[in-house]
């Protein structure tokens, strides 16, 4: 359900065959000369061993081209979306044509100098209604792990694009955007919890911890609609709501001068100052990206950069709002994790054998969600006094 996830075994070989007529009108745009032609290609899958429902595969399509200058070497992305009747509408967090409605826009090539997306050479709709995204190749290394300066880097450069959108540019004409992307997700969350919040977890788990997380999760839950509403009443602006390491590529051009490059833009959305931010914390945590001794460190620092990159775009509002966000979109991701987490436990609590670190880790995580659930309420109530003030 995280990232709306799953695993494709793909057998080796088994590529799309890729229309050649169409190969050649993309190739030409990509070398940009009206006379290359492709002399010989090859296609591969690529990607990690999970994707969202919709994508049915990334394959990158690479070869040599014929062209006035000569031979050229040349790659392109191609990312297949596939139709999906439980997510044909719009106002669902994973509308299945919304990235590809993203790059046919033009808004994601209109996002302001310092955070990109890649370049989408061609969107393609198919006779079996699926959508083939032609896109920019761009090579990085997302497994390294990230110091501090990439990740205030990251947040700041975040900061500066959702400041751009809420101070110079208007969202009022894509319709496409999810309006109310947090508020679908929690919706989905709930509908496939592994574990029913509200149910008792007294006596049933030998750690004492875990009975009382329990009991803090069913009364938090009861609180989430109301935070949900509350982050809807802040200042809107774009949301990427996949933004994570990931997700993000930091490139460096001779001069030194760096780039940060976003993809997968599925998630796209209008919501909340510091949503995004609560997201990009909450993913760095979900993966392990980051030792747990240092989430509490990496949380301010990730809050202050993107402060300073909100202020460097103009925005003068209440830092109160960015904190509100931040801190509800993180402790939201409970409504999630912590279900799952206690059903994991319970199959622990009955193969003792499959208890391992990682849930403690998790169990750690999920305690911090719910620590903050006081400094959201505070946040938010100190928000709707100076609004009814």
């Amino acid at each position: 359900m995280e990232g709306e996830q799953m695993k494709l075994a793909e057998e080796k070989g088994n590529v799309p065959d890729i229309d050649r007529t169409f190969l050649a009108s993309v190739l030409k745009r990509l070398v940009g000369d009206s006379g290359a032609t492709a002399d010989n290609w090859s296609i591969r899958s690529i990607g990690k061993g999970t994707r969202n429902f919709v994508t049915e595969g990334i394959y990158r399509v690479e070869g040599f081209a014929s062209a006035d200058a000569g031979i050229i070497p040349w790659s392109i992305i191609v990312k297949i979306v596939r139709p999906d009747d439980e997510r044909q509408d719009p106002a669902h967090y994973n509308y299945w044509r919304r990235e590809a409605l993203a790059y046919r826009s033009g808004l994601l090539a209109r996002l302001p100098a310092g955070l990109r997306a890649p370049i989408c050479y061609a969107v393609e709709e198919r006779e079996d209604g699926s959508i083939r995204l032609w896109l920019e190749d761009i090579r990085g290394n997302q497994d390294e792990a990230w110091d501090d300066g990439q990740f205030a880097y990251a947040a700041g450069e975040l900061g500066r694009l959702q400041g751009h959108f809420l101070q110079k540019e208007s969202l009022a004409d894509e319709t496409w955007l999810n309006r109310a992307w947090l508020r679908s997700w929690v919706s989905q969350c709930r509908r496939f919890q592994p574990w029913t919040p509200g149910k008792t977890a007294a006596g049933f788990y030998t750690d004492n911890r875990i009975e009382h997380l329990a009991e803090r999760f069913n009364l938090a839950n009861g609180l989430f609609d109301e935070w949900v509403s509350a982050l809807e009443r802040l200042p809107r602006t774009l949301a990427h709501q996949d933004f994570y390491q990931d997700n993000l590529l930091i490139l460096h051009d001779a001069a030194g001068r760096k780039e940060l490059v976003a993809i997968d833009w599925q998630f796209a959305s209008v919501s909340g100052v510091g949503e995004d931010l609560g997201r990009f914390y909450g993913l760095t945590v979900s993966r392990g990206n980051i030792p747990f001794e240092r989430l509490e460190e990496l949380r301010l620092l990730l809050l202050e950069a993107y402060i300073e990159g909100m202020r460097a775009s103009g925005w003068s509002g209440d830092e109160r709002m960015i904190r509100l966000g931040f801190l509800a979109s993180f402790a939201i991701r409970s409504v999630w994790e912590v279900p799952k987490l206690l059903s994991k436990i319970a199959e622990t609590e009955e193969k003792p054998e499959r208890e391992s670190a990682e849930t403690e880790k998790l169990i750690q995580v999920a305690a911090m969600q719910m620590e903050l659930v006081e400094d959201v309420e505070g946040l938010r109530r100190s928000l709707d006094e100076t609004s009814a003030g």
